[in-house]
């Protein structure tokens, strides 16, 4: 009877062993909980992958070490809210007519905060002689800027973050017609409100933590 429990007790402590690699795997491969599932259980169907990795976060177990490697990333990256804030205003500020004109070279020399700002760029270049005998260079650049909406409603819930009495919930902000000086504004009071709110960060779902 004792050596069934101590059998039992291996094979549970394997398939721990087995979900924290998966876990592992996850915050690994950049979270695709289908690689990360088929790493270990290769002959698993795809669309099973996906009930499988979530019958996995379930677990208790689980969920504590996933909240333990959230922590590490945490501290790894050193998401502040700030940071994140800074970068989300100076692509709302973003102007695409300041891309008017710009060569590659050029755009690459851009301030790295400015570079954010681009989602997608397509160049191309062509060269061909005219009937003149003239090399002609035509050379295009498209450039794709961040979905303004999207950075907008970011905004919004992290200023709703710090809405002392929650109230906020059940209210938008709404800065879609804000001007520079206003939004400025807005960051001003965001990094002052901050400044008393350090030990708060970001994890990696983006769900604000209290830290301490």
């Amino acid at each position: 009877m004792a050596s069934e429990k101590k059998t039992e007790i291996r094979a549970l402590e394997a398939v721990e062993l087995e979900h924290r690699q998966i876990i592992d795997e996850y915050f690994a491969n950049g979270f695709d909980q289908r690689k990360a599932v088929k790493k270990y259980r290769p002959h698993i169907q795809d669309g099973s992958s996906y009930a499988i990795f979530s019958s996995i976060m379930k677990k208790a177990s689980i969920k504590e070490y996933v909240a333990v490697k959230r922590e590490g990333l945490r501290s790894s990256l050193a998401i502040k809210q700030e940071v994140v804030l800074h970068s989300l205003m100076a692509w709302l500020r973003a102007d695409a007519t300041d891309f008017i004109g710009l060569t590659p070279d050029e755009v690459k020399a851009l301030p790295s905060d400015v570079r954010r700002s681009i989602q997608q760029i397509k160049h191309n270049k062509r060269e061909y002689t005219d009937r003149q005998g003239n090399l002609v260079v035509d050379e295009k650049l498209e450039v794709k800027m961040v979905d303004k909406l999207r950075v907008m409603d970011m905004i919004n819930k992290h200023i709703d973050f710090y809405n002392a009495d929650n109230q906020s919930k059940k209210q938008t902000v709404d800065i879609s017609n804000a001007t520079p000086e206003q939004l400025n504004t807005v960051l001003s009071l965001l990094e002052g409100q901050l400044g008393d709110n350090k030990e708060k960060t970001i994890d990696a779902d983006g769900e604000s933590v209290q830290e301490g």
